[in-house]
């Protein structure tokens, strides 16, 4: 997923088997929208998501939790760059008109995933932790923290959001949402009305992500508000 600004564009994610795409994705965008720029990259310690990261150059504004440059530099790996900018809890990114509000709700999956969420566009992203449509892959997303990795998807649906993007899956509304919540606990069944991930190429504004249209997404089971704001 990546959103253009007036200022450059924020990256989330880096996956290495579609590197070179992103990179040709954000230059077709940019180049219709009249909105290039400097790319700023919100980091994931894992490969799978952080892989290609180095292909976008050193002109590049790194963000992650302060446990994911802890990981990044121990890991030494040439194609992970660590982040230069750290958090603890919560990081609030404003460019070019846009907002994102970056969360750290404890471990879950990983030691430092993070929520990312653009209010302007009711998105939630969270990687590894919801699964809609798929029962979660081997060993529970091979997460390392089974209790918080379970209680990470009650947090996720506090959140307002329409659209949410959980990597492996792509996007999904609610209602498939539910179902992976659900499946995810020992005693929990999917509920009998609980549709099939659709897979199709959506739009939001200038918010790129694969997965369900937003004409499609209905609102999450949310409090109104932000976790921990």
């Amino acid at each position: 997923m990546f959103l253009t600004t007036r200022k450059g564009v924020e990256l989330i994610d880096a996956p290495p088997t579609i590197g070179h795409n992103l990179l040709r994705a954000i230059a077709e965008v940019t180049r219709a929208n009249g909105r290039p720029g400097r790319v700023t990259h919100l980091v994931h310690s894992h490969a799978d998501h952080a892989g290609a990261s180095a292909i976008f150059g050193e002109d590049v504004v790194r963000i992650g939790h302060r446990a994911t440059r802890e990981l990044l530099l121990r890991d030494d790996d040439p194609n992970r760059p660590a982040p230069t900018v750290t958090f603890e809890d919560h990081y609030v990114l404003k460019m070019g008109g846009e907002r994102l509000e970056l969360s750290h709700h404890g471990p879950n999956h990983s030691p430092d995933n993070i929520f990312i969420y653009a209010p302007h566009h009711e998105t939630l992203m969270v990687v590894d932790v919801l699964h809609p449509g798929w029962v979660p892959f081997k060993h529970l997303a091979v997460s390392q923290d089974i209790p918080a990795w379970v209680k990470a998807h009650d947090v996720a649906m506090e959140y307002p959001w329409k659209i949410l993007v959980g990597s492996h899956p792509a996007a999904s509304s609610s209602r498939s949402v539910n179902s992976s919540t659900a499946v995810s606990r020992p005693s929990g069944a999917a509920p009998e009305d609980a549709p099939p991930l659709r897979s199709r190429t959506g739009r939001r504004g200038q918010l790129r992500y694969a997965g369900v249209a937003p004409a499609a997404a209905s609102p999450g089971r949310s409090s109104g508000r932000v976790p921990g704001r």
